[in-house]
């Protein structure tokens, strides 16, 4: 595994976005395999390089980037049974682990069920209502449970995908905007 080092001095106080630069651009002009290869290996660096290089912009970034390079690989309803499984056993363990706030904080918590509302996970309602009992749930980042459960069941629900940006030049002038310092 490639390991990138953050330069010393590099940052002029002005937005850097060399990093989301590159991989929007592999969105664009990449193939689908090498280049998602390489969006792979730059997510699986550290935590500081991800502060340094894209602070609060990662889902900016790799939502829209994975989805242009992977999308076409997604077949959701082929493997959705063994997805829901795989989210039972998340939902389980967070239930258990929760309130320790060790493994699972609330934001992650709130995070899964964001994806289960992308998913409209009927079939895991009771382990979604199993979670909210814990009163350990962000709120704030999910919604209250009504609301959940409601976006859930409700078949017009279009998805965070949606709202993502897949037009590059908006992309990164959002990023620019978001972050620069000037």
């Amino acid at each position: 595994m490639a390991s990138f080092c953050i330069p010393e001095g590099y940052d002029d106080g002005q937005y850097n976005g060399l990093l989301s630069s590159c991989v929007l651009s592999i969105a664009e002009v990449g193939n689908s395999d090498t280049s998602l290869d390489c969006v792979l290996e730059v997510m699986r660096q550290s935590t500081d390089f991800f502060d340094y290089y894209l602070g609060d912009s990662s889902h900016e970034v790799f939502v829209p980037t994975l989805y242009k390079l992977a999308g076409h690989r997604l077949d959701k309803l082929e493997r959705r049974p063994e997805i829901i499984e795989w989210f039972r056993e998340v939902l389980n363990f967070s239930i258990e682990h929760v309130a320790e706030a060790k493994a699972v904080d609330n934001t992650i918590a709130a995070s899964v069920i964001c994806d289960l509302i992308d998913l409209q996970a009927v079939e895991l309602l009771p382990e979604i209502n199993a979670l909210f009992d814990t009163e350990m749930v962000d709120l704030c980042h999910c919604g209250r449970r009504s609301e959940v459960l409601d976006d859930i069941v409700n078949p017009d629900y279009s998805g965070r995908l949606d709202d993502c940006i897949l037009y590059i030049h908006q992309r990164f002038d959002d990023l620019q905007r978001k972050f620069d310092r000037r």
